[in-house]
């Protein structure tokens, strides 16, 4: 303990070699440690996507048609949005690669997408959908 605490009392200058070696890694490991922190924070925040994520809640109505062709309709719950497409909580599955369109009903926002995701969760299903055009 006298070793480190020698070693932050002092110039740099003044320390001997071994302690001027194990400062200058002690500073290069710090370094290491921040920009890995900062790395993981990006990439966390970020993942695959291309659009930053912005929380938008609210009440969203979908209309699609399922597998037999046959129109579909319900009222979900819109979580959040990016530039490139929206992710919602519907009771119904669509299956990944369905045109739907939707209607923020709270921002009067509307619009066509493609159902990209779709994980179930309980009774509900989460389904991310890429807006028509964003790719």
């Amino acid at each position: 303990m006298d070793y480190l605490l020698e070693m932050v009392q002092k110039p740099f200058a003044e320390l001997r070699g071994d302690q001027q070696i194990a400062a200058v890694l002690i500073v290069l490991l710090c370094v290491v440690i921040a920009l890995s922190a900062v790395f993981q924070a990006v990439r966390g925040m970020k993942g695959r996507r291309r659009y930053w994520r912005h929380r938008q809640t609210g009440p969203i109505d979908v209309s699609w048609q399922n597998s037999v062709g046959s129109p579909r309709r319900e009222q979900g719950r819109c979580l959040d949005m990016s530039a490139g497409g929206l992710r919602m909580e519907l009771q119904d599955p669509i299956l990944v690669g369905t045109p739907v369109s939707f209607h923020l009903v709270q921002t009067k926002r509307a619009g066509t997408a493609f159902v990209r995701h779709c994980t179930p969760d309980g009774s509900k299903f989460y389904i991310g959908v890429e807006f028509a055009g964003s790719r």
